[in-house]
């Protein structure tokens, strides 16, 4: 565990040279999913001998070592890609929660809305999606 720590610790002052350019440090767990750090904010990480304590501005969080598998700098936009069935009918809302209609399929709604963001749902998922 103090290896794993170690290397942590040992990569992150590699990569504080190179912190300037991004706009975001990107924390990835096991399960995919993803803690985003704004470096503007200042950026403190302290490994613990299961955690790493995360400090970004007024927020702080914990991370479990063990379940983290990538960490790397970049520019997060909030907006990930989705995989949509193409087949299935979608339920479409403006960003403001406003129902655009049911359509058969995700590419009959991409034809027929004005370019922007919409949430999807489909099935019992509901996805951010931009057109």
């Amino acid at each position: 565990m103090k290896r794993t720590a170690l290397m942590i610790f040992s990569a992150l002052m590699a990569m504080n040279l190179f912190a300037e350019e991004y706009t975001y440090l990107i924390i990835e767990d096991a399960s995919g999913n993803k803690t985003d750090l704004a470096v503007a904010s200042g950026i403190t990480l302290t490994p613990g001998s299961t955690y790493l304590k995360t400090v970004n501005g007024s927020t702080t969080g914990q991370l479990t070592l063990t379940d983290l598998t990538k960490m790397y700098f970049g520019t997060a936009t909030g907006i990930s890609q989705v995989s949509l069935s193409e087949t299935s009918a979608v339920e479409v809302f403006s960003a403001s929660g406003i129902s655009m209609g049911t359509f058969p399929s995700v590419a009959d709604a991409k034809s027929r809305l004005k370019g922007g963001v919409y949430l999807i749902k489909q099935d019992k998922a509901t996805k951010k999606c931009v057109f």
